[in-house]
């Protein structure tokens, strides 16, 4: 264990988990809910405040190469609602709470982020909206790539055809895992 590294389970490749989604998915299309997972980071318990970080490729199951956050949501609106081609994400909820809807075309689900230290991977051709913000809620966004406009799907008539069209062959240019 290497210096100021918590000494419980959860530090490492949390994502791991992921393996056998990968393995089993590997180029088949599309992804599905059960692709989306929550991965909790290492967090440091400390009486003067707790700390929790997070290393690319390490944390998360990308090289981050860009970070946005959302913040200052007025009670009754949402964000997102679009899907992206190629870009996975990755969600925390540094402050407040926001419930993810996640659609894969066919199945929902929805999840609840309220902790820090546990963000939710969203990998590409989910479509995902976040709602529910309580006041002061802070969404923090790692992705795999810098914004490119033309990687949103933003209408969801759109985002099910292109599913569609995509089935098993993977010719969308969208991966499971990079």
């Amino acid at each position: 264990m290497g210096r100021n590294e918590p000494a419980d389970s959860s530090f490492g490749r949390p994502w791991n988990r992921l393996a056998p989604i990968a393995a089993a998915r590997r180029g088949a299309f599309p992804v599905t809910v059960e692709d989306c997972v929550l991965l909790d980071l290492p967090k440091v318990v400390d009486h003067r405040g707790n700390l929790t970080y997070i290393e690319a490729t390490r944390h998360v199951p990308f090289e981050v190469r860009r970070v946005f956050y959302i913040y200052d949501v007025p009670t009754g609106e949402s964000r997102g609602g679009h899907a992206h081609r190629t870009l996975h994400q990755f969600l925390i909820c540094l402050s407040g709470s926001f419930d993810v809807e996640i659609d894969d075309g066919i199945s929902q689900r929805v999840h609840h982020l309220n902790r820090p230290w546990r963000g939710l991977y969203v990998p590409p051709l989910i479509w995902a909206r976040e709602s529910n913000f309580d006041p002061g809620t802070v969404c923090l966004v790692l992705t795999s790539d810098f914004y490119e406009e033309s990687d949103n799907i933003r209408d969801y008539a759109l985002y099910r055809s292109l599913l569609d069209e995509c089935g098993e062959c993977g010719e969308c240019g969208a991966s499971p895992l990079p």
